[in-house]
């Protein structure tokens, strides 16, 4: 059985066991769409990926890449390495509005790729 971080709604949001549950279905399954809640008002649908590459891949996308797309909003890939990546970033890589919920968003994604680095270094 999976385990997020979940509100009494079932909603997932941000926390360490929902940042390593999904680094552990995208290491087996490669792909996951989830519901997430930023925890004030606003839920979105997001898509992670690690897909395969084949044929050449413009934009400085590389295999092993984690791909997130928001629907309605961007999507972008990101290297998988324990560095912060800045809100201003996500927020123009995935035509997000600048705000608390891409706060919310970043942290997300940087503990997904920090959960990721450690699975595939098994720091």
């Amino acid at each position: 059985m999976t385990k997020f971080n979940t509100d009494q709604y079932g909603e997932y949001y941000n926390g360490q066991l929902t940042y390593d549950t999904i680094s552990e279905l995208l290491m087996t399954d490669k792909v996951l769409y989830i519901g997430w809640i930023d925890e004030d008002v606003s839920h979105h649908d997001i898509l992670f990926a690690i897909p395969e590459q084949y044929g050449i891949i413009q934009n400085g996308i590389r295999s092993g890449d984690l791909h997130v797309a928001i629907h309605g909003f961007g999507h972008h890939a990101f290297d998988i390495n324990p560095e912060n990546i800045f809100p201003g970033y996500i927020s123009e890589k995935l035509q997000y509005p600048m705000g608390l919920t891409n706060e919310k968003l970043t942290d997300l994604i940087n503990g997904v790729r920090l959960s990721l680095h450690r699975h595939q270094n098994r720091i």
